[in-house]
């Protein structure tokens, strides 16, 4: 009974009254909804990689059928792809970083994507 008994307060229906700082129960895709629109990556600083990603839409990505798939257009984005000669150049010194199929210049992601001698291909 509360002190305050001869105004007639009662402290039964405060004390009944759900905690204000207790968690609240929320299931795995409300928690990974809220985190999502809270958390915001900032910008990339390096301009290569803000050229690469600009416009970039993660649902596209799910068009893509393997994980290989996947993990080629990952590596071909970050210019760390062994099918290219500027990379197997930057782990390897002694091979050449020039584009086996046209002999003209150094074959990055760019250049590969502009290719003459590959663009038949494509």
């Amino acid at each position: 009974m509360c002190y305050l008994s001869q105004w007639g307060c009662s402290a039964t229906p405060a004390a009944l009254l759900p905690d204000p700082d207790a968690p609240i129960p929320v299931s795995y895709g409300v928690a990974k909804a809220i985190i999502k629109s809270q958390v915001k990556d900032k910008d990339p600083a390096h301009p290569l990689i803000a050229e690469t990603y600009k416009g970039y839409v993660r649902k596209n990505d799910k068009v893509l059928e393997s994980r290989k798939d996947a993990t080629l257009i990952a590596q071909l984005r970050s210019g760390h792809c062994l099918g290219l000669a500027h990379y197997r150049n930057r782990l390897d010194e002694s091979k050449s970083a020039v584009c086996p199929a046209c002999q003209e210049e150094e074959e990055t992601v760019r250049h590969w994507l502009k290719c003459p001698a590959t663009i038949r291909t494509r």
